[in-house]
């Protein structure tokens, strides 16, 4: 008998096979974010020939799916070169786009680039390379001397302080085994003992996305992604009387953060609901148990067994997150969490515009209304407890 020990891989049919989690893929026995990824970026399906991605060449990174020019500071993409303008004698004090009147001047035979200016000779305390005025105290293509260039790194770019080469990480990765050969080795998207930063542990039972660690973490697309009735089990019976949210974007970037205070014990069926009867969890007055997080807004969270009907009672059955406003209102909605189908009877939830897409609507204004449009938001949601 065969025992799947490597972290990723379940056991289906008698073989150990690849399981990723959601947001990413496998390609080739490893589990990829098609968004992100350099060797795969914008990979699909089951990442083989023409579903297997682009390849991103050095200086590229992937963004949404897509290779790009990524010029380190102080540089500026002119023509797919990342140029210094300051230096650079094609693109002498170029800005922005570095498109027409922006694009800098051409300094002429004998002249070279320094401060953004065609000048004859260097200012003080920058070398002549080649016909360009260079620092070499922090030029990585001549760092220390004309010529001297430092080396690249896995997911960096080179960077020269002081005359001694380094790198500095490209974002969302870090250098955490602080082992110089191999880069920025570490994905603090989704690394549970680097969640976030270098050294952020997430707890036993917690994953990590979106660089969040969390009971409950949610990557929203246009398909169905929350299934069955159980998913906010794992929350319910974390340790711990502090409470976090955060929304994601799918750039990595945070949309909305808040933490709060566990009020009164957990249970499935009661969260933040303290009423006898589970047809009542929609009404947030209900909700005796409401968390009031840092930024004013409140957290309702319906319990398993909620099971009412109508317009505004499709915000019950099953699980549900959801946050308003300090009015506190139905009506002042700023972010609901659900599946797409109700957790106790399986039907379609009744609000309008609902489908797969809308498991996670967020309206920062918080004027949305379970019974009014909902707007469906691509990215992730990460719910924590902690001690």
């Amino acid at each position: 008998m065969k025992h799947c020990r490597p972290s990723g891989q379940v056991c289906g049919d008698g073989t150990c096979q690849v399981s990723c989690p959601v947001g990413q893929i496998n390609c080739g026995g490893t589990c990829i974010v098609p968004g992100t990824d350099r060797d795969h970026c914008g990979a699909s399906g089951n990442c083989l020939l023409a579903n297997a991605g682009a390849v991103c060449a050095a200086g590229q990174v992937c963004t949404s799916g897509a290779c790009q020019v990524s010029c380190p500071g102080g540089q500026i993409n002119c023509t797919g070169t990342c140029i210094v303008p300051g230096t650079d004698r094609n693109h002498c004090g170029a800005t922005g786009d570095c498109q027409a009147g922006n694009s800098g001047d051409a300094c002429t035979s004998g002249q070279v680039c320094s401060l953004g200016v065609c000048q004859v000779s260097c200012q003080a305390g920058l070398t002549n390379c080649s016909g360009t005025c260079t620092n070499v105290g922090s030029n990585p293509a001549n760092c220390n001397s004309c010529g001297n260039i430092c080396p690249g790194r896995v997911n960096a770019a080179p960077a020269c302080a002081a005359g001694n080469c380094g790198f500095v990480c490209n974002a969302n990765f870090g250098d955490c085994d602080a082992s110089r050969p191999n880069g920025c080795e570490t994905s603090l998207l989704t690394d549970i003992n680097n969640c976030g930063g270098c050294g952020t542990v997430c707890s036993v039972g917690s994953t990590c996305a979106g660089g969040t660690c969390g009971c409950f973490v949610l990557t929203n697309d246009a398909d169905e992604n929350l299934t069955g009735n159980n998913w906010f089990d794992q929350c319910v019976t974390a340790v711990g009387n502090n409470v976090a949210v955060r929304l994601i974007d799918t750039l990595g970037a945070t949309v909305y953060q808040a933490t709060g205070v566990k009020v009164g014990s957990w249970t499935f069926d009661n969260v933040t609901f303290s009423g006898p009867n589970t047809w009542m969890q929609f009404d947030p007055s209900s909700h005796a148990n409401t968390i009031v997080l840092d930024n004013g807004d409140r957290l309702h969270i319906t319990g398993r067994s909620s099971s009412n009907g109508g317009c505004h009672g499709s915000l019950g059955d099953g699980y549900g997150i959801i946050i308003t406003d300090s009015s506190d209102s139905i009506a002042g909605i700023r972010i609901l969490v659900m599946g797409y189908l109700g957790g106790m009877g399986g039907e379609e939830r009744w609000l309008q515009g609902w489908s797969p897409a809308t498991e996670i609507t967020y309206n920062s204004a918080g004027v949305s209304n379970s019974c009014s449009s909902t707007t469906a938001f691509n990215g992730t949601f990460a719910f924590a407890v902690t001690p």
